[in-house]
């Protein structure tokens, strides 16, 4: 298990958006932290922004995302969308 001090802001984790209420993002994907270090270092809970993988022609996907594109530095498997619109407060424990 990792620990609080691994959830640093700015970081890529994969993270379990199950289960969900309503129209709540879903499904196990890749988050940004946006939440502060020292922050996190204090509680059992951090800030995120999923990733999704679809295409931004795609009608369900909001206006607010930014794209960004597979690299070394990021890891990310695919070409993603940040979902800037879809903050959620995670339990360290439960979702990653």
């Amino acid at each position: 298990m990792a620990k609080h001090s691994d959830y640093r802001m700015g970081s890529i984790w994969i993270v379990t958006f199950n289960p969900s209420v309503g129209t709540e993002i879903q499904k196990t994907r890749p988050a940004l932290i946006i939440s502060g270090t020292l922050f996190n270092n204090q509680r059992s809970k951090v800030t995120v922004l999923p990733f999704t993988s679809a295409k931004l022609n795609n009608p369900r996907i909001s206006p607010a995302v930014v794209e960004v594109p597979i690299s070394a530095r990021n890891g990310l498997s695919v070409d993603s969308l940040l979902i800037c619109v879809e903050p959620m407060t995670l339990d360290m424990i439960e979702k990653f």
